[in-house]
């Protein structure tokens, strides 16, 4: 599922390693709050047991899953009732993604409505990085979607409108 140990997906409280990683930002509470609600109801959902995600990350009123690949379908269930039902426990709308699709794809469904114009290779003195070029603000904060891209490549990921 996540980088929570077991114990803690049980319990109420977090051990001191998962809480010096939530400290760390190593994980978000939303990832805290995803993983013990994927736990819980994987006693009824089976698929939801061996189902892994990478990242939780929140928008305006919605929060992106971004799953490993081809795991997206276990969250999801038959006619979505997996992930309704997720969406009821957090409180908030929740979009599905597999990190099997290509990064512009991934990057241009969480910054939905605006759309990924371009990306390119930029050079400094620094090393590479990647521009991420949007046709408008995403709903997203600018921050955490160079962090997503950049986990998501391993590349240092600019974001900009």
């Amino acid at each position: 599922m996540t980088s929570l140990c077991k114990v803690c997906l049980k319990s109420e409280i977090l051990c001191s390693v998962c809480e010096e990683k939530l400290k760390k930002g190593e994980i978000s509470p939303y990832e805290v709050k995803f993983s013990k609600t994927v736990h819980e109801l994987s006693e009824r959902f089976p698929p939801l047991k061996d189902a892994k995600f990478l990242k939780v990350v929140e928008g305006r009123n919605v929060l992106f899953v971004i799953t490993e690949k081809n795991h997206a379908p276990r969250f999801v269930g038959r006619g979505g009732k997996i992930v309704r039902l997720l969406s009821e426990k957090m409180g908030t709308e929740i979009k599905i993604i597999d990190s099997s699709e290509d990064v512009k794809k991934i990057i241009d469904e969480i910054s939905k409505p605006a759309r990924v114009l371009t990306t390119s290779v930029v050079y400094t003195p620094n090393g590479t990085k990647r521009r991420i070029i949007l046709s408008s603000e995403p709903p997203v904060k600018k921050a955490e979607l160079s962090s997503l891209a950049e986990a998501l490549t391993g590349e240092k990921v600019e974001v900009v409108w």
